[in-house]
């Protein structure tokens, strides 16, 4: 594997060159009658090597960088083997929608020079993006008729999830929550805003109304309703105030929360409990993850037939087999 990993790591370093270019154009399988080379796995391995370096503590990153390259080689020998399953059956996407594609990919580069010199980084040409474009869609008009076609997804087996499963979907519960937020002004530091949250925090300890206050010296939001924040789901605050307020009960209200460089104190009015949501409500979701489920199998099962009936061939890579 350190062979391989040091093979990797020459072909970002090289430069341009006979070995490097051999080293490239070696071929890494064959399926049915197109191949594989060095140069389509580099191309997607490179970023994805990048991504693991950073990621990936030193003492694991060879073995991970192993499974990298095992799993682009697979997706590419499927990606060959359903190209050619859809040229045999005649699928040809419409030409406007392939131009429609191909000025998509343009406009996501910002400018004409920026695509240009992206496709040279890749070591590619327009018409052979075009090309890599068409196969995709012809990929995906493909699994469409072939694949999607198979998955079903019944009423009962949607409501046999939720029965199994039916404390996945109780909600985290709401809580109506007020909130006083105060910073740093030009006339006031840190020192001094902590001091007068302090004093704030006081005055409410001797029975202030935490609405008044609020209109009086929050920085927050809803400052003229007193900081009134309505209904919230607890997951979707920050860190900070959430954990500052958990423990609180109608009523009350909590410390001095610190978030960047500001004070806040929260006041809560009222807590509802997370409720299991109904089944109905529950639906869209389930299909979506049971048609999920479902397709990756149907796919998978159609994958290793064509496999099955197709011709492949895996080479070890040279450093391998060095």
């Amino acid at each position: 594997m350190r062979k391989l990993l040091g093979l990797w790591l020459g072909l970002l370093v090289l430069g341009s060159g006979l070995a490097q270019a051999a080293t490239l154009d070696r071929i890494v399988a064959v399926v049915n009658d197109e191949i594989i080379t060095e140069r389509e796995v580099q191309r997607i391995l490179v970023p994805v090597y990048e991504q693991l370096k950073a990621q990936v503590p030193s003492e694991h990153l060879e073995r991970e960088f192993e499974i990298a390259r095992e799993r682009v080689i697979k997706n590419l020998i499927d990606d060959k083997l359903l190209t050619g399953e859809a040229k045999r059956l005649g699928i040809e996407p419409a030409e406007d929608k392939v131009d429609a594609k191909v000025e998509e990919a343009k406009k996501s580069f910002g400018s004409p020079e920026q695509f240009e010199l992206a496709i040279e980084r890749e070591g590619i040409t327009e018409k052979e993006l075009r090309m890599q474009i068409i196969d995709a869609m012809r990929r995906k008009q493909l699994v469409e008729q072939v694949v999607v076609g198979q998955v079903r997804v019944s009423p009962a087996q949607i409501n046999q999830y939720y029965e199994d499963n039916k404390e996945s979907f109780r909600t985290s519960g709401e809580w109506h929550m007020r909130m006083l937020v105060l910073g740093p002004t030009a006339e006031r530091d840190s020192e001094q805003t902590l001091l007068v949250a302090k004093e704030i925090h006081k005055l409410l300890e001797q029975g202030e109304d935490f609405a008044s206050l609020a209109r009086e010296y929050s920085q927050g939001p809803k400052v003229e309703e007193g900081g009134d924040l309505g209904w919230v789901d607890p997951t979707t605050l920050r860190r900070e105030i959430r954990e500052g307020s958990a423990s609180l009960t109608p009523g009350e209200y909590s410390g001095l929360i610190e978030m960047e460089g500001k004070w806040v104190i929260t006041f809560l009015e009222e807590r509802r409990d997370g409720r299991i949501v109904t089944l109905d409500q529950a639906t869209p979701q389930i299909r979506d993850h049971l048609f999920e489920e479902q397709f990756r199998v149907e796919l998978e099962t159609w994958l290793n037939k064509l496999k099955s009936e197709a011709y492949v061939d895996i080479r070890a890579s040279a450093a391998e087999e060095g």
